[in-house]
């Protein structure tokens, strides 16, 4: 069945974007550790496929290709496993912007009332169009968003504008951004945007306070100190977390390097995830 509507074989990629997480900074009663918004690139070519995958991952689910999926639900499902293996046969170009909220000293993200940190890493979107795209020329692109708060597709509306690129020195490709539900038909991708976005969460979140992850991080950034005792380290518990099956798209990149398709806040983050991409491990 074609999956492919009308509406988006105008278009030569469509960009799939949602996000994990909450805006609020009440951490002892709840509050997520980070916020994570993911963008899936995926070329028109590639639509019906992935979405034969994610009526897969509804089948493993017990459920109908009309219901909605959330990895709030994959993450606990008895299948979890074969649908986080399902992962890896996505053919798509992801990107995410992770906010660890305990960590950020950004204003506007540490007053929830702003909206800004969802609008924010929202728009991020408009800086990976620039990159990925910039050997590209004639590309005609579609952006399509979950539905958000109307301050927040306001502010995401005022970020993604030609004045912002100019400011930035960005060339992006023609698009056009579109907010949409999920469930609605022709737009179930977004579906597959918010496992990405869950999965990535749940493993930096879970990462970040990885006591293995920490001692390698301090003991042996990119193996320059105590060399002996990295060859040694036992394999840290993340090295097997689903995240994992995602790498491969998050490398998919222009230049085939994570920390391109990463965005971390604070940035200094990047020094703990080195791991990911150390050859000498």
């Amino acid at each position: 069945m074609n999956n492919t509507t009308k509406n988006e074989t105008e278009y030569d990629y469509i960009i799939y974007v949602d996000a994990s997480g909450d805006d609020g900074l009440k951490f002892e009663k709840g509050s997520s550790l980070c916020f994570v918004a993911s963008s899936v690139i995926i070329h028109k070519d590639d639509i019906s496929y992935n979405v034969a995958i994610l009526n897969e991952i509804k089948k493993l689910m017990g459920g109908k290709v009309t219901d909605e999926v959330k990895y709030s639900k994959v993450r606990r499902h008895y299948n979890a496993e074969k649908i986080h293996n399902l992962l890896k046969d996505i053919k798509a170009s992801l990107y995410s912007s992770i906010v660890f909220k305990q960590l950020t000293k950004i204003p506007m993200y540490l007053n929830p009332s702003t909206k800004a940190l969802g609008a924010f890493t929202h728009a991020y979107v408009g800086i990976i169009m620039g990159m990925h795209f910039a050997e590209e020329s004639g590309v005609k692109v579609k952006i399509v968003m979950d539905h958000m708060k109307a301050t927040e597709e306001s502010i995401v509306k005022n970020l993604i504008s030609d004045e912002t690129f100019r400011l930035a020195n960005v060339t992006p490709p023609k698009h056009t951004v579109e907010y949409r539900d999920s469930k609605a038909k022709g737009y179930e991708l977004i579906q597959l945007a918010d496992i990405v976005a869950g999965l990535t969460r749940a493993y930096f979140e879970n990462h970040n306070s990885d006591k293995n992850l920490n001692y390698f991080w301090l003991t042996c950034p990119i193996c320059n100190t105590m060399k002996k005792l990295c060859r040694k380290r036992k394999k840290p518990k993340s090295e097997n977390h689903p995240f994992l099956n995602l790498l491969p798209m998050y490398m998919s990149n222009p230049r085939g390097h994570i920390l391109d398709s990463l965005c971390f806040e604070p940035a200094e983050i990047w020094r703990r995830v080195k791991y990911l991409y150390c050859t000498k491990k």
